[in-house]
């Protein structure tokens, strides 16, 4: 948006629209699957989604010149390092140590906000805020409830997000998509690959560090 290859209506527009299909999609899956973990209802949505929209809105202008102190380089280098921190402690499905929704969460819109505070306007800096929550709040909670209710969807998504991610950047850098394109089908095909060909060469070393084993025996 920066550069004018996108304006933030058109982008406002267009997440809007998709994030009311995913949540008319959402609805549709947990009446079918009569998921009534959530007890909500349409207008309760409705409220919660018109109430941040107006927040965002109102404190947009503060966005605009909330790092103006701050040189652009050290932004950037926040944004990455928020972004990168979003990574590691996503909820990717496995509950381990390290996972922490809010802290995920939180470092992604911690780094939309630093971005949104180098644009020009306010409807530059709510549209950016607006499609941090909706990818970083609202689309992992629709992935989970596919993966739940619908699991042979998550190897189609995952693939047509890659393919989405990698037109994105052929448009802004060939080495950047090419990187990401090696770097994707390193992760999802080749170390798993090797992982399952090590597995004939894994040995159990047994020794005193092993747990006690009580044995019951038989007294005659």
């Amino acid at each position: 948006m920066e550069n004018g290859w996108l304006s933030p209506h058109t982008l406002f527009t267009i997440t809007t629209t998709l994030t009311c299909i995913g949540y008319l999609l959402k609805v549709y899956i947990d009446h079918y699957y009569q998921d009534t973990t959530s007890n909500r209802t349409l207008l309760d949505d409705i409220k919660t989604a018109l109430v941040f929209a107006g927040f965002s809105y109102g404190l947009s202008p503060v966005l605009v010149s909330l790092t103006e102190t701050i040189s652009t380089d050290t932004i950037y280098a926040m944004t990455a390092m928020m972004l990168l921190g979003n990574l590691v402690f996503h909820h990717y499905g496995a509950n381990a140590a390290l996972v922490s929704e809010a802290l995920s969460l939180n470092a992604g819109l911690f780094a939309s906000v630093c971005l949104a505070s180098r644009l020009h306007t306010t409807w530059h800096s709510f549209s950016t805020v607006t499609f941090s929550i909706e990818i970083f709040g609202l689309w992992p909670m629709l992935r989970r409830n596919l993966r739940k209710h619908i699991p042979q969807t998550q190897r189609w998504l995952t693939f047509l997000l890659m393919i989405i991610t990698s037109m994105l950047l052929w448009t802004f850098s060939t080495v950047a998509a090419i990187f990401y394109i090696t770097l994707f089908l390193f992760i999802t095909f080749i170390c798993p690959a090797w992982l399952v060909s090590l597995q004939p060469l894994k040995n159990n070393i047994h020794g005193p560090w092993d747990e006690a084993v009580i044995e019951e025996k038989k007294v005659s």
